[in-house]
């Protein structure tokens, strides 16, 4: 109990430095704030990032397991072009929400969508998250062309520092699971601590993201304060963030 009370200050602290009051920095508003992100190495990646770790895109700091709290999550889709594409690609589409096209992006609307004449569609999914754009569907066992991705905004217990974790593919299941504990139970996401963590798939060459330990906090509400302070942050990645071959056949994302 001791050590739950001294990580939860640490993070408690954390909600007060990270602030727009903070001396110098009045200007500068919490949504420009970029948070680093974690990619996940893959056998097949498009950098040096060692297999089955967590990386800082940052330093390169590394993990292989990490001790988080939950602050938000989002549903992101991005379409990338045909190959590998590098760390400088843009995506040719791109979602922020995994429902409706971000007309706003560089690249506002996917040219492969524009070149069909009878892809006139202005959402990703229908409103029951059934896929209405070719692109977001799933065809004979492939995984659709413009991915789903889920967008983790996590704190280390142990240091309070922030990152966003993103996730697809078969990292799609195990993450609902994660989220449908705090769903069906009406609680927000940081009232819990848990650990993330990578584990080699059983039928491929891949590593597959894994949650463990879970442990609620006495009040829901603990981390509240935390969680406003990042609640206006941009979680979708505008670069690639592991390889989309890391999966050839892939099954279902969700």
């Amino acid at each position: 109990m001791v050590q739950e009370n001294h990580s939860l200050e640490i993070l408690k602290q954390k909600a007060l430095t990270v602030s727009s009051e903070t001396p110098g920095l009045e200007a500068f508003p919490d949504t420009s704030i970029q948070i680093p992100r974690l990619l996940i190495g893959q056998p097949s990646n498009i950098s040096d990032i060692p297999e089955g770790q967590f990386m800082d895109n940052l330093t390169g700091a590394t993990f292989t397991e990490l001790d988080v709290v939950l602050l938000k999550m989002t549903r992101s889709r991005a379409l990338w072009k045909p190959g590998k594409p590098q760390p400088q690609d843009l995506p040719l589409c791109r979602s922020l929400d995994a429902i409706h096209p971000d007309l706003e992006f560089q690249n506002a609307r996917c040219i492969l969508c524009v070149q069909d004449d009878t892809n006139t569609h202005e959402q990703c999914v229908d409103e029951k998250d059934r896929a209405v754009c070719e692109h977001a569907k799933f065809l004979k066992n492939q995984r659709p062309q413009c991915r789903l991705m889920y967008n983790l905004l996590i704190v280390l217990v142990s240091t309070g520092e922030p990152y966003i974790l993103s996730v697809s593919g078969k990292g799609i299941s195990p993450t609902n699971r994660i989220l449908s504990a705090f769903k069906v139970r009406g609680r927000p996401p940081y009232s819990a601590r848990f650990k993330i963590s990578l584990a080699k798939a059983s039928d491929g060459d891949y590593y597959v993201v894994t949650y463990s330990d879970i442990h609620w906090f006495e009040s829901p509400d603990e981390l509240k304060e935390l969680f406003l302070r990042f609640k206006g942050v941009n979680l979708t990645p505008s670069q690639p963030t592991e390889s989309p071959d890391a999966e050839e056949q892939i099954i279902p994302e969700e």
